[in-house]
This record gives C-alpha cells, structure tokens and sequence, in this order.
C-alpha cells in the first residue's frame, strides 16, 4: 500500500504558490467605536450602543464603519464568462476568476465573502461567489470563486 506524505504534497503546492502566486487584497469591514462616544463617558455598556445621540462624528451610531486590507499571494486564474465546472452535485458557473489560497487564509476569505467584503485581484474589485476546499487526503488550500463586483445580485 502506497501512502501520501500530506506535508510533502502541501510544501510543493506552497512552493509553486509563491512561484507563480501574485499578491491578492482581501477586505474586511470592520466596525470600531467612535472615539468621541468612548472619550465622553456616553457609551451605554448595557445595550453597547452610544447615550450622545448627536455626535458629529458616529451621528449617534456608536459604531464607525472601516476596512482592514490583508495582502495574500494566491494563484489567479481567469476564466471566461462561458466556462462551467461539472461536479458530482451538477453544474456550476465557475465566475470571473478564481483563486487558490492556503489553509491558514480561510478564516479571512469568510469575513471577506460577507455582505461588505471584497477582493482585489490585478485591480478588480470582485465578491466571493464559492470556497471550496482541495486536496487529499487532506485539505491543503482552498479555492475561492471570484466574481466582478458589478455582477453582484442585488437582493
């Protein structure tokens, strides 16, 4: 019986990653509190919200939104619009692009796929359609299905 090293397959596909990889931008919204509320004594830590209701700076919201960018080194692959990826559960439109990314940078692309998260792929602005795990035996990157922003579904 053959076994698989899992760690040998994972630093090959590592080592070409950073060969061939290229730096991807992920976008989190974060919400941080206003530092006028916090420097007043307004804050209410019962409902975690703001008494001063006319702040100039949060206008009573408590909450300022930002964004906190990560660099990422992924393996880009563009697509055209007519490709499709057959799976056993059917298929599916595959998007704009996609990228590969390491194991550790899950986490991230989740808080990227929400509903204010972005990724920037060679100067794209695109959303995370899909994350889908590679690899066997063993998970050992992801594949994120990217798509151009201004395709978003509005709902």
């Amino acid at each position: 019986m053959v076994y698989v090293d899992a760690q040998f397959v994972r630093d090959r596909i590592d080592e070409v990653r950073e060969a061939i990889g290229r730096t991807v931008y992920f976008h989190v919204s974060t919400l941080t509190p206003c530092v006028l509320c916090v420097a007043s004594g307004y804050y209410d830590s019962t409902n975690n919200t703001t008494l001063y209701f006319n702040c100039p700076v949060c206008d009573g919201q408590y909450y300022m939104p930002g964004d906190t960018i990560t660099p990422i080194l992924a393996r880009i692959h563009w697509s055209n619009d007519e490709q499709i990826t057959a799976t056993p559960a059917g298929k599916y439109y595959v998007g704009d692009a996609y990228i590969h990314i390491a194991p550790e940078n899950l986490e991230l692309a989740e808080a990227a796929q929400s509903e204010r998260g972005k990724v920037v792929v060679d100067n794209h602005d695109m959303y995370i359609s899909k994350i889908l795990p590679q690899g066997a035996p063993t998970i050992n990157r992801y594949r994120l299905i990217l798509r151009g922003m201004g395709d978003r579904p509005s709902d």
